[in-house]
């Protein structure tokens, strides 16, 4: 049986959507541990709030640069895998994005997708063993990594040993775990760390960060910065009792690698602070 394969996927569509559509349920684990991330700090300025349209309507991820014009997060977030079976409408990324006194200022704006990258083993079986490949790489129109830095990516090499493992969760909720409002996304960046059983032998990562709808696609990152698992699942009563993260193994970052081509050749790059200090 052949491996699943990366399937490139190309268009151009406007940004901005609403955010009225529920797509994955996510998990807040006992006490709700989530912080608000540090305003245009390094890493947090690196992650973006995902905005897309489906046939049901609007609905928000989470991504984290790892290139300068290069988002990593799920499959998900990017394919329509409920209704027109194909990229969403109105994908766009708005980087370093935050909330204060009750208002979101995006920087940036939003930043709209030249193409998206993701495994036709999802496409294909996206509630059944396609699960293990959801995650997908959006190239951006602008190389908005510049001037927000970037994170790295990291994959164990086998043999393969699980280990404790301190991991950061860091996202964009559809709540506000500060000051809720009845039916509001809310649009503030929000991180959790919690210790995580790892292991490059699992696909899916179980983990016990706090996170809400919203935070699909977010980085799980490690204390150097590098992105270890991408978050996609939530506690599933009577099958699971933990959150769900796909595990970058060897083989989710060789065709990472294999699709990253520019100028510079085949790589994402080690994590990069780059000052931002027109935003600061």
């Amino acid at each position: 049986k052949s491996q699943p394969q990366p399937l490139p996927l190309t268009g151009q569509m406007a940004a901005g959507a609403g955010v009225d559509g529920i797509h994955r349920m996510l998990s807040v684990i006992g006490a709700d541990s989530r912080q608000p991330c540090p305003l245009l700090a390094y890493p947090y300025k690196t992650l973006g709030q995902i905005s897309a349209k489906a046939t049901d309507g609007g609905f928000v991820c989470s991504g984290g640069l790892i290139g300068e014009d290069r988002v990593l997060t799920a499959g998900h977030c990017v394919w329509d895998d409920r209704g027109s079976q194909g990229p969403f409408q109105d994908l766009s990324f708005s980087p370093a994005q935050w909330k204060k006194d009750g208002k979101v200022t995006a920087p940036l704006g939003k930043v709209e997708w030249d193409y998206v990258t993701l495994f036709e083993a999802y496409v294909d079986d996206p509630d059944g063993e396609g699960l293990a490949y959801d995650i997908s790489v959006i190239t951006l129109k602008r190389a908005v990594g510049k001037t927000l830095g970037y994170l790295g990516i990291r994959a164990d090499t086998s043999p393969c040993k699980s280990s404790p493992l301190s991991l950061t969760l860091a996202g964009y909720p559809g709540d506000d775990p500060q000051y809720p409002i009845p039916g509001g996304w809310q649009g503030g960046c929000f991180y959790d760390t919690c210790m995580v059983n790892f292991s490059c032998a699992v696909s899916i990562t179980n983990h016990s960060c706090d996170s809400y709808v919203g935070q699909s696609g977010a980085p799980m990152y490690d204390r150097e910065n590098y992105v270890r698992a991408v978050h996609t699942l939530g506690v599933l009563p009577g099958f699971s009792t933990a959150n769900g993260a796909i595990t970058i193994q060897k083989f989710i970052l060789d065709n990472v690698m294999g699709y990253w081509k520019d100028s510079n050749g085949f790589a994402p790059a080690p994590p990069g602070s780059i000052g931002s200090g027109l935003y600061y």
